[in-house]
């Protein structure tokens, strides 16, 4: 694709679901002042509860709370119902999807968290997915290249060094994910994912080319933040892409009521 990875984020004040062929892009931190931590907690359900307690140590419970609870936050004010009443459902491969109320729109999402940053994707009547992923230096990079990316993959990526190869195995590793995420594939599936850069064309082998024989992939990439690389991806040639960034404070007191 020709877009540049740099965006702009706007202030939250957005309420409308995302219009026809319109994807709405979400930022937050996942570190919150206690008050708006707590009130987030009481937003979920018993079963999110304990999946949350599950964790061993406090830094990545709250992290877990605070990206269930944003995430019920803002479906709930696009739906314009409490957030506490969302029911969710799972996909064979875990990926979450709303149960459907008599009269709501076909609202699809998905969230994606690394450090202490969640990024979330919602659409209407398509499906979505959206990876983020801190740049951390990694030893094995090569080794999960050789093991997950397709020969043309690997052939890019060793003409490329230093920083420049770095983002550039990123920029594939999110893409990858996001397209799974969209397919509710699970990350077995890494292989069966094909991507080009820096145009972003995605091609699908094995189940997943079965499964979605006609569709054109849009990938796009974006930087959620400095250090970060995020990728969006749906099945249709064509999309707008709008970018918000959820705040504490009074801007967003509409989504926490």
């Amino acid at each position: 694709m020709g877009q540049g990875r740099s965006v702009v984020w706007q202030p939250s004040s957005i309420a409308a679901l995302p219009p026809a062929g319109t994807v709405h892009v979400w930022r937050a931190s996942l570190i919150q002042p206690p008050a708006i931590a707590q009130q987030l907690a009481q937003s979920l359900s018993l079963d999110e509860q304990a999946k949350v307690e599950r964790f061993r140590f406090v830094q990545h419970q709250q992290r877990s709370l605070i990206s269930r609870g944003l995430l019920r936050s803002l479906l709930g004010r696009y739906l314009e119902t409490d957030p506490a009443t969302l029911k969710f459902d799972y996909e064979a491969h875990g990926k979450p999807v709303l149960s459907r109320s008599p009269g709501w729109p076909n609202v699809q999402f998905n969230l994606a968290h690394s450090q202490d940053l969640v990024v979330y994707a919602i659409a209407v009547n398509f499906p979505v997915g959206i990876d983020v992923e801190y740049q951390r230096t990694m030893a094995d990079r090569m080794e999960i290249v050789q093991r997950f990316f397709s020969t043309s993959e690997q052939q890019a990526l060793n003409k490329l060094s230093g920083e420049v190869q770095k983002t550039a195995f990123f920029d594939y590793w999110t893409g990858k994910e996001a397209v799974l995420k969209a397919t509710g594939q699970g990350l077995a599936g890494l292989s069966s994912v094909e991507i080009s850069l820096p145009d972003c064309s995605v091609h699908l082998q094995g189940d997943l080319a079965q499964r979605y024989p006609t569709q054109s992939w849009q990938i796009r990439l974006f930087e959620p933040e400095e250090n970060y690389s995020g990728a969006i991806a749906i099945p249709r040639p064509e999309a707008e892409f709008l970018f918000f960034e959820w705040q504490k404070g009074s801007s967003d007191r509409p989504f926490l009521e």
